[in-house]
């Protein structure tokens, strides 16, 4: 297999690379899926770092105090933030990296708790079953055809 160093296109993502045309503006859909995978490695650290940290807010006990609950919570949702403000500010070069885009932006409109859970675990056929608003399923529905485009499964922080 032809490796690409990180944030490289892989030669055959871009057909202007067998053809002797340069370009500034290689294709995003790449049809290896490991370079993509390391392609846009930033995108799926930090969503690895996003899905911990609300691992960590889930895990937290109750304590019936929302000062103190925030509190406690404080330094998950900091570990959020900065994954969503990483995501958001890189350019994504590979479908992989779009679908962590629009799974971070899903995690904004879900809010129930099991519509939560789905997402995070990358379940989207329980989305579809448990019904989302117009809006979340074209998202639901774009994560689909990224899925399509890399054969891959973006429900986690590593394709499948």
């Amino acid at each position: 297999m032809v490796s690409s160093p990180v944030g490289a296109p892989h030669p055959a993502c871009n057909p202007a690379h067998t053809m002797g045309i340069g370009t500034d503006n290689p294709p995003a859909v790449c049809a290896n899926s490991a370079d993509s995978l390391a392609i846009d490695a930033p995108f799926h650290a930090a969503w690895a770092q996003y899905l911990t940290a609300r691992e960590a807010i889930r895990a937290q006990p109750d304590l019936g105090d929302n000062v103190a609950q925030t509190a406690l919570e404080a330094p998950f949702w900091a570990i959020c933030d900065q994954a969503e403000a990483d995501i958001k500010a890189a350019q994504a070069k590979t479908p992989a990296g779009v679908a962590i885009k629009i799974k971070a932006a899903l995690a904004h409109l879900l809010t129930d708790r099991e519509h939560d859970d789905a997402l995070r675990r990358g379940d989207l056929d329980a989305l579809d079953r448990m019904g989302v608003d117009w809006a979340e399923q074209f998202l639901v529905s774009a994560l689909r055809s990224l899925n399509a485009m890399e054969g891959m499964s973006y429900g986690n922080a590593t394709a499948t």
